[in-house]
């Protein structure tokens, strides 16, 4: 998409921008990527927290009588 964007952005006539318009693009896709890995890769993914919580509420639950 990125790419597109630059390409589109390259083969029109631009005017001396001081800043291409693709650049808010690309840092925000960029953003949002470096936060889905950390989200995905951190330690901080749904999977995770659900389990450590069900791990939590095994603790904290009495022993029960089998």
């Amino acid at each position: 998409m990125n790419a597109g964007l630059w390409a589109l952005w390259a083969l029109n006539p631009n005017e001396c921008d001081f800043l291409p318009w693709p650049v808010w693009t690309s840092l925000f896709r960029g953003v949002g990527m470096v936060l889905s890995g950390v989200g995905a890769y951190g330690g901080f993914g749904r999977g995770q927290r659900t389990q450590r919580e069900y791990e939590r509420l095994l603790r904290a639950q009495p022993d029960r009588p089998a």
